[in-house]
């Protein structure tokens, strides 16, 4: 989600995540989805380390 965001990729999952998110975010949609992409990734990351 984080590199999609970043390059605004034209990938059909990317493109109906980001409709959706849209309708809550408005114009700054892709800098919503580069932050929760990073922080999925942080998460995963935390869980992979201590578990």
């Amino acid at each position: 989600m984080f590199l999609g965001a970043t390059t605004q990729a034209d990938f059909i999952v990317y493109r109906l995540i980001a409709a959706r998110a849209r309708r809550a975010w408005g114009d700054s949609v892709h800098t919503f989805l580069q932050v929760s992409g990073a922080l999925v990734v942080l998460a995963g990351l935390f869980v992979a380390i201590f578990s």
